[in-house]
Order: C-alpha cells, then structure tokens, then sequence
C-alpha cells in the first residue's frame, strides 16, 4: 500500500512539474524588457516601466533621469536611502544622469543585474528623450526661444474652448517691435535678431508666470492670457511697454546702440467667438494703436 501512494505521489509531482512553465531564459527575459521599454517614446513612461520591470528582479525602489535634453528631472517610484548612480553614454554622447535607488544595500551580484538591466535602458531611453526634443523644436521659434505660430493655434483653440465651456475670461495680447524695417535697414540683420531676442525676453520677465507668450511671425509676438480680463490685459501691456522702452540694444565692439519701442493691441474673448475672431480682433487693435503714433496699446 505504502509503495502504491509513493508511486502515486511521484506520478502527481511529474505531472505538476510538466504542466508548470519553464522559467524564461535571460535572453528571452531580456528582450521582454526591451520590448516593453521601446513600446512608448515618453521618457516619463519608459522610466515607469524600466522600474516595473526591475524592481521583482533587483528589488528597486525609484529610478530618476536628470539630462540637459529635458526640461525638467524625471522620476519615477520613491526615493530610498540607498543609491547607485550611473552616468549614461551612447555613441561617446552624454545623455544624462541616472539615479536608482532602494531601501537595503545592493550586493555584487544584484549590481552585476542591474548593470545589465540599465544597458538594456540606454536605447530606448536615448530614443524617447530625441523624440521628445524633436518634436518641442517643432513647437518653438528657434530664434527666440518661445512658442511658435503652430503652438499658438493650437493653444489658442484649447483655450478659447475653455473660456466658453467654464465661462472664464481670457484676453490676447498682440506685441509688434515699432521701426523694425529701420532697424534691419541701418544696423543690419544682426542688430535685428538682437532686438527680436531682447523683445522675447522682455516679454517673459513682465508677463505673469502662466501667460502663454509666442512668437508669431517677423517681429510680431502674441501673449494669451487665461483668466484674464481686458483691464488687466491693459495692465500686463502697460507695464511691458514701458520696459521695453526703458531697453537699449548694444551692438559690437565699436558701441553703436539703439533704443526699443512696441506697439500692442488687446481684445478680451466676447461669448460666443471663435479663436480666428478673436485674434483678428487684437490684431486691429494693435494696427489702430501704430496708425496712431506707435509706442502706444488699445484694446479693442
């Protein structure tokens, strides 16, 4: 009897072991993680899965990217006492700084994985951060630094939607450089490009921190305001003129400069109007406000 349920154990056991499935391979296992990290070019999301991935096998806690190729330090998990910090290179490039951290200490071996699971990020980390810088290089002037035209439109839109859907104000602010042909004319292009740069700075240091400012075309900039209305548009124009005019433009060795003037024209979302009105709107206004003298601001 007793050799009868041995036998029967062993039979169950050989049958429990045939139905489980194999542990993967590291090679299988390694192209699972990279499979799944080269599923999004987010490199928030890339970080997110690398640490879904590692922390059953390494016990990671947080993993945090800082790189000159990104506007902000990504992280993802909590923060632990104990860090191991890697620089990443690819093709000799440095792109960026990696911090992984968990609650115990790390032993060799546990390094040696971890050196092999950071390898496998390396490439779909560079991949999404490229493409996230491609596509803000689309979305900004690369003279000045601020949003383009095609950011505007879209922003716009977004915005005036939700002017009307929450029924808050929000007012467009049209900026243009007064005597600009002159300036091109005498002191060249250069002097130019000068005068853009300091006029998008200008309007950065003097519009609050969630103004939306773009560059919108030639010497023509756009601030948008949400929650806005139109006398404290006027106020925000106000003050940014006259900075501006308090500005001069230093050019070369030899100390030629010139002094800035702008021109603006405000309007204030009316119910019911479109975007493209909306604009359209500004944009008079600020024509009104050069026909009349420059140096000047009318809202509509």
């Amino acid at each position: 009897m007793s050799e009868q349920v041995v036998s029967m154990e062993s039979k169950v056991k050989s049958q429990v072991s045939a139905a489980r499935p194999a542990a993967p391979s590291p090679e299988a296992l390694a192209l699972q993680v990279v499979m799944r990290l080269q599923s999004t070019l987010d490199p928030e999301q890339v970080l997110r899965y690398f640490l879904q991935e590692a922390a059953p096998l390494v016990g990671l806690s947080s993993v945090r990217l800082q790189s000159d190729g990104l506007d902000t330090v990504l992280q993802a998990g909590r923060s632990r006492r104990c860090r191991v910090v890697q620089r990443l290179r690819i093709n000799g490039e440095l792109l960026g700084e990696l911090t992984l951290s968990r609650a115990r200490p790390w032993r060799e071996e546990e390094r040696e994985t971890l050196d092999q699971l950071v390898a496998l990020l390396v490439h779909p980390l560079h991949n999404a951060v490229r493409f996230q810088q491609a596509q803000a290089a689309a979305r900004h002037d690369s003279l000045t630094g601020l949003l383009n035209r095609h950011a505007l439109d879209q922003a716009l839109a977004r915005e005036v939607s939700l002017a009307h859907r929450h029924q808050h104000p929000l007012s467009l602010m049209v900026v243009d450089l007064d005597r600009f042909k002159q300036i091109n004319d005498r002191y060249g292009h250069r002097a130019g490009d000068a005068a853009l740069r300091r006029l998008a700075d200008m309007l950065e240091e003097n519009c609050r921190g969630g103004d939306l400012v773009f560059r919108y075309a030639g010497d023509e900039f756009v601030v948008l305001m949400a929650h806005t209305r139109a006398s404290g548009a006027m106020r925000s124009g106000e003050r940014l003129l006259q900075a501006v005019a308090e500005v001069t433009v230093a050019m070369g060795e030899e100390g030629e400069c010139f002094d800035l003037r702008a021109s603006a024209g405000v309007a204030a979302l009316a119910e019911g109007e479109s975007a493209e009105d909306l604009f359209h709107r500004a944009d008079l206004a600020l024509l009104r406000a050069k026909r009349y003298g420059r140096n000047r601001l009318i809202c509509d």
